[in-house]
């Protein structure tokens, strides 16, 4: 049985005429009665009855072309969503970010996406997570394409830089630090720090940096990202050594700048290497590598790639 055996016996079933039926699928009329005999063959019994030049089914043939019309509903339905997919024009994209970048610089690329001609009709699912959980749910091709810091040993992904954050002390309003200007990183070493999870992407750097600044900090608790840290630290929990992001703004606390050298972290577009992608994120991945923001031309190398 094959496919095409099907849907010939779907439009005689509708046409009850191997003529009308052959037309309508552009095939010669001996090739269809060929192919419905070998059908009826391979299934025992007869689906038509002939009388003279007319047609019609007969009680297992009505009771198989109920079958088959659902069958073959379901799959021009699936054929529809494939071909969707994977137009330039009318594609789906399911993205993954950290959530520093839920505010701003997702919705806002997203939407300067959508309103590029023969774009608009591209639809969007929006994950919000941390680092780790992202790159797994990148390599189990639950996402797209990602949002995220750097992580080195990931062969299969392709990191792009598309911006970077400055690292900055925050301390809670009264602290013995709130007025000064800038500090050095050791200068946080008396107190007690809030730290990121271990799920977050920037665990190891942050441990990294204070390792280098001789810091070997007494960690009081932990929270996933900045604005998590942030609230822990507005609320007295200890200080923190964060990302300067947008979220910060929104607390009472205080950013203060660190010395020489200059602490940051690259966020990166994130998307399996050696990949096929259908166009619409092709499309997607290459207006994004334009409209980059945060890095100069000449700090845009990706990795991996």
């Amino acid at each position: 049985m094959t496919l095409n055996q099907l849907y010939y016996f779907r439009s005689i079933a509708r046409h009850l005429n191997f003529r009308q039926a052959a037309q309508d699928l552009n095939i010669s009329q001996p090739t269809l009665s060929i192919a419905m005999s070998n059908l009826e063959k391979e299934l025992g019994i007869f689906l038509f009855n002939r009388e003279g030049r007319g047609i019609e089914l007969t009680k297992y043939g009505k009771i198989y072309q109920d079958q088959i019309e659902d069958i073959l509903k379901q799959l021009d339905a699936c054929t529809e969503q494939i071909k969707r997919l994977s137009s330039v024009s009318l594609g789906h994209i399911d993205i993954g970010y950290i959530s520093t970048l839920t505010r701003r610089f997702i919705p806002w690329n997203v939407r300067n996406f959508l309103k590029k001609e023969n774009n608009s009709k591209i639809t969007f699912n929006f994950n919000e997570g941390s680092t780790f959980p992202l790159i797994q749910g990148l390599k189990d091709q639950r996402y797209d394409v990602i949002f995220c810091p750097y992580v080195p040993d990931e062969p299969q992904i392709t990191f792009y830089p598309i911006l970077y954050q400055k690292f900055v002390a925050i301390v809670p309003f009264g602290h013995p630090l709130e007025n000064r200007e800038s500090i050095e990183l050791k200068e946080l070493s008396p107190y007690p720090q809030v730290a990121y999870m271990k799920t977050s992407g920037l665990k190891k750097t942050v441990d990294t940096y204070l390792k280098e600044a001789g810091l070997v900090p007494e960690i009081y608790c932990e929270a996933s990202d900045e604005a998590g840290i942030a609230a822990l630290v507005e609320s007295d929990f200890g200080v923190s050594f964060v990302a300067q992001v947008e979220s910060l703004n929104h607390f009472d606390i205080k950013q203060i700048p660190i010395r020489a050298p200059m602490y940051q972290r690259v966020i990166c577009m994130a998307y399996l290497t050696n990949q096929y992608q259908a166009p619409s994120i092709w499309n997607f991945i290459n207006f994004i590598k334009k409209e980059r923001v945060g890095l100069p031309n000449a700090s845009i190398h990706p990795f991996n790639e």
